[in-house]
């Protein structure tokens, strides 16, 4: 099969999730405008992949997002195993260099037959959640040190 542009599709209703479809090959065929959004692709970066030649916009758009990744190799490898067709739901985590971190599940797509045909993928940005996570373990550990600090000064006597 020849090389296709990726299409930017706007869902129906009000996706807080980044969609990003692939095709039997493994290339990005559809994505929503979320998940440009949620990579923090700047608008000059995402003009010139949709403008490349369709055999040039894959590597655009992995480059367009591994830029963005904490860890550009892990980032890839990772992409990597989302793009394998396997039947299984596939989930990790993605820091990014701002100081965000995404939440990525793809799963199978599948014909009338049960094939595996390729991969949707979701994107949430869960950086907030994560840092009220992160504020509840500190302060589990806080309330832990005074406790222990309030018992040791009952027995000090």
């Amino acid at each position: 099969m020849g090389a296709r542009s990726v299409q930017i599709v706007d869902t129906p209703f009000l996706l807080l999730d980044g969609y990003l479809e692939i095709d039997a090959e493994g290339s990005l065929v559809r994505m929503n405008r979320r998940a440009l959004e949620i990579y923090g692709g700047a608008a000059e970066d995402v003009a010139r992949a949709l403008l490349a030649p369709p055999e040039e916009q894959q590597r655009l758009w992995v480059e367009l997002a591994a830029e963005r990744a904490a860890d550009a190799r892990t980032f890839r490898a990772a992409l990597h195993r989302h793009r394998a067709l396997t039947p299984e739901v596939i989930f990790d985590l993605v820091p990014l260099r701002d100081g965000r971190t995404l939440e990525r599940c793809s799963v199978p797509l599948r014909d009338a037959e049960g094939r595996v045909t390729g991969r949707a993928a979701y994107l949430r940005d869960v950086s907030a959640r994560r840092g009220d996570e992160e504020d509840l373990r500190e302060r589990a550990r806080r309330s832990a040190a005074v406790a222990d600090l309030g018992e040791l000064a009952l027995f000090a006597e």
